[in-house]
């Protein structure tokens, strides 16, 4: 499993990725265009889901 890199918090010191951050770092990643888009279109419902500063590590298969 990869790890997901620390995320700027307050005060300069790392905080928890948040969920939009987290999808954009991923795509990012990802060189293919088509792939890309197959993907960001998946992870827009995931977004849609949960508000843009919602942390990473609250999210489960639930």
């Amino acid at each position: 499993m990869a790890s997901v890199p620390p995320y700027p918090g307050r005060n300069g010191r790392p905080g928890l990725p948040r969920v939009a951050a987290a999808v954009e770092h991923f795509l990012d990643s990802i060189q293919d265009p088509a792939t890309r888009a197959d993907y960001a279109q998946t992870l827009a419902h995931l977004i849609d889901l949960f508000p843009a500063w919602f942390p990473v590590v609250g999210l489960d298969c639930e």
